[in-house]
């Protein structure tokens, strides 16, 4: 959507709000299963809830477009590193 001129922060924002969709059916099928640790369970949530606060508070305040645009491309470009590193 970035690519087709969209603006970053929109595009991250609907992307963020879907997340949260496709994260609780993964821990629904995991429930049924019965492999959900508690513990783990609440540290992580706890983790994930504060890193979006944050991250959304960061980029809707303090970022233009133009920087959330390099930051996607930015990390876009370690994740192809990553990729190619483990291929090798």
């Amino acid at each position: 959507m970035v690519v087709q001129g969209f603006n970053p922060k929109k595009v991250a924002m609907v992307t963020a709000f879907s997340v949260p969709f496709s994260s609780f059916s993964a821990f629904i099928t995991y429930a049924a299963m019965g492999s959900v640790a508690v513990k783990i369970l609440f540290f992580a949530g706890l983790a994930a809830w504060a890193g979006g606060y944050l991250g959304t508070r960061v980029m809707q305040k303090q970022m233009t477009p133009q920087s959330v645009k390099r930051l996607l491309g930015g990390v876009l470009i370690l994740i192809g590193i990553k990729f190619l590193w483990s291929v090798v």
